[in-house]
């Protein structure tokens, strides 16, 4: 029983072929949640439960898919001739949403935030859901195999010009190809970490594109995916699929059980990564390959204490909790300065790494404490007053609600101060490199 065990759990450690799509070649692969969407030919596949069954959603579809990207409920498909397709159906129905696009390929498709980006002969980006479309590379045109977006940086991977970049929503651009070859098939944005895809190898730039250097990865790369700083990078001519798991810095090969090693596409959802080849979708569970980390810490950092920091496989479940001191109150987990969940026990199924803040309140029956460091005047005021400290101190004034009203950094000296709205306020006081909390109690007449 044992040994038949070992040999199961050794089995399933791999990449594993799907039912479908019984197409060939499919070039491009898009996850939402635990729908998948694959695109060969002229047709689009579909699987609710991650390959174990496919389907054909193509009712509408006109030409060659080229690309595949979802925003939310949404599904969106570049085909020749400059038509993009947009389903909330999950593929049962397709309506054209090319208006504004030039008669070519879309051979890619990006999404970011409420943004819509489309690779074709040159870059545009839709505002409204794919309604409208509007060039963005004015100044050049070239066929863009793949579109990145971090913030507003978008890079534009041509089959001819190298990489563009443009540092402002698409204004201005410019080439970033030192070091790198002319054709380029893929690019990523990860971190502060550029990765590019070419025929000669994959290249990566740690500057923000100001010079490129060639991984130890020398095959052609063709897609990319991330989860986190695990990045999976796809060899289109026959060598598989490579992971880093620290942003690139260096690559392994994982390709046991992957019996088609022609990748022409990439994607993750939450349990699997899966990789599109010549005529089926392989999948391999993330659990196997990438640990993810969550880190949780306190602010005010003497507030409270947390748990739940770690090391965790991708798709589990992870807990964390939130301790407040005497004096406060627990308020929220932020992420990104986001409110993510308001319960002290916050459990998550994990996808990526996690950078979890809890956010703490003091309670309204904290007696008034301080020094003779510290004076306010005058107090009550009708809205200014002035702060005056001669230790370098923090400032946080809540309100009667315990919500963070003001803060102040770095105060030293004479600190003027106005709140506009009347009410009874909470100075707190927090003495740099001591760590000492002194609290006032203030009124706005």
């Amino acid at each position: 029983m044992l040994l038949c065990l070992t040999a199961s759990q050794k089995l399933s450690a791999q990449w594993q072929v799907t039912t479908g799509p019984s197409q060939p070649n499919i070039v491009s692969v898009a996850t939402s949640g635990t729908n998948t969407f694959a695109a060969a030919g002229t047709a689009v596949s579909f699987t609710a439960n991650n390959g174990t069954n496919w389907s054909l959603v193509s009712n509408g579809l006109v030409g060659n898919i080229r690309s595949l990207v979802t925003k939310g409920a949404d599904v969106f498909a570049g085909a020749s001739g400059g038509a993009v397709f947009q389903s909330s159906n999950n593929g049962t129905n397709w309506t054209n949403t090319s208006t504004g696009l030039p008669a070519n390929d879309i051979l890619s498709l990006a999404v970011s935030g409420s943004d819509i980006y489309a690779g074709t002969f040159g870059v545009y980006k839709s505002t409204n859901n794919g309604l409208q479309w509007t060039h963005l590379s004015l100044t050049w045109n070239a066929n863009v195999n793949s579109i990145a977006v971090s913030g507003s940086t978008i890079l534009a991977a041509t089959t001819s010009s190298g990489i563009y970049k443009s540092p402002d929503n698409g204004a201005n651009w410019n080439t970033i190809n030192t070091g790198l070859p002319t054709v380029v098939n893929a690019v990523i944005i990860v971190g502060s970490t550029y990765l590019a895809g070419t025929n000669a190898g994959l290249y990566i730039s740690t500057n923000s594109g100001s010079s490129w250097s060639i991984t130890s990865v020398t095959a052609a790369i063709g897609s990319f995916t991330a989860v986190g700083n695990n990045i999976f990078a796809g060899g289109s001519s026959g060598d598989g699929v490579f992971l880093s798991t620290n942003s690139g810095t260096s690559w392994t090969a994982i390709n046991t059980g992957l019996s088609n090693m022609t990748v022409y596409s990439l994607a993750t959802n939450s349990t699997y990564v899966f990789a599109g080849t010549t005529g089926y979708v392989f999948r391999r569970l993330l659990s196997e390959l990438i640990q993810l980390t969550v880190t949780t810490s306190s602010n005010p950092a003497n507030a409270g204490t947390t748990s739940g920091s770690g090391s965790f496989s991708s798709g589990t479940s992870v807990s964390v909790s939130a301790t407040p001191n005497n004096g406060f109150t627990f308020n929220n987990w932020t992420e990104n300065g986001n409110i993510v969940s308001a319960n002290s026990t916050y459990t998550f199924t994990i996808a990526a790494n996690r950078n979890l803040v809890a956010e703490f309140l003091p309670t309204t029956s904290i007696q008034e404490q301080f020094t003779d460091f510290v004076s306010i005047y005058p107090n009550p005021s009708i809205g200014k007053f002035v702060v005056s400290v001669n230790k370098l101190c923090s400032l946080k004034i809540y309100n009667s609600i315990g919500q963070l009203a003001l803060t102040k950094e770095n105060a030293n000296g004479l600190t003027e101060i106005n709140l506009n709205e009347k009410g009874i306020y909470l100075l707190v006081i927090q003495e740099k490199n001591s760590n000492k909390i002194f609290n006032k109690q203030i009124v706005i007449q």
